[in-house]
């Protein structure tokens, strides 16, 4: 606006000399494209201004959200980490097969021991004969017996080791379940085939649980 003002009072005393020294059409016409040219110059630069705030906004909204999500990661990154340096005997039953063997070796990689049967009846066997109890069972549905025989045989492991948290592996749900409509037979069901993020999770959440049977029981007793 600055400019426009400027080159109007230009323009007004340069329009006198301009009709000493030529025709008033040529120094009117003179005139008008000076005040033209710096109204357009003032237009364009407040569009350049407009469109520096806008990448300006746009490069500090950029900035947030990779800030957040680098929060995020980090937290995710933290949440392993605890669950990692707080190592656990885990009791799995499943095939030797590829995707159990993965599963595995993602739970040794979190610094989880490892004790693997081939099934439930191994696992089952191992508590009858005394030895360690796990901290936390996990059970391929996939690769055993009949689901029949399957969920009699964690019915029965629950009720003799209610505190045990047990996680479910199997393809046979659309999605994972971390929701207590299966807490007879276990607490957490895990799609396979499952991914360390996720396996991280169900055993979070499993232990939780467990954690919270434990003293509605001390409650009750």
């Amino acid at each position: 606006m600055a400019a426009v003002l400027a080159s109007a009072a230009t323009g007004l005393v340069a329009f006198p000399v301009l009709v000493a020294g030529s025709s008033w059409p040529v120094a009117l016409g003179f005139t008008v494209l000076m005040q033209l040219t710096a109204f357009f110059g003032v237009v364009l630069i407040a569009t350049l201004r407009v469109v520096d705030e806008r990448e300006a906004e746009t490069a500090d909204t950029t900035l947030r959200v990779t800030q957040t999500g680098h929060r995020r990661s980090a937290a995710s990154v933290r949440r392993s980490r605890r669950v990692s340096s707080a190592s656990l005997s885990i009791g799995f039953a499943g095939a030797a097969n590829i995707q159990n063997l993965e599963t595995v070796g993602m739970l040794r990689e979190l610094g989880h021991v490892v004790d693997w049967h081939s099934d439930i009846s191994g696992l089952k066997h191992q508590l009858k004969t005394g030895q360690s109890r796990p901290d936390l069972a996990m059970i391929d549905l996939d690769t055993g017996a009949n689901i029949v025989v399957q969920v009699d045989h964690l019915i029965y492991f629950r009720i003799k080791n209610p505190l045990v948290p047990v996680v479910l592996l199997t393809a046979d749900v659309s999605a994972d379940d971390f929701s207590k409509q299966r807490v007879a037979i276990g607490d957490v069901t895990l799609r396979t085939p499952a991914t360390r993020d996720r396996l991280t999770s169900a055993v979070l959440i499993a232990m939780d649980q467990s954690r919270r049977r434990a003293r509605v029981a001390c409650g009750s007793a």
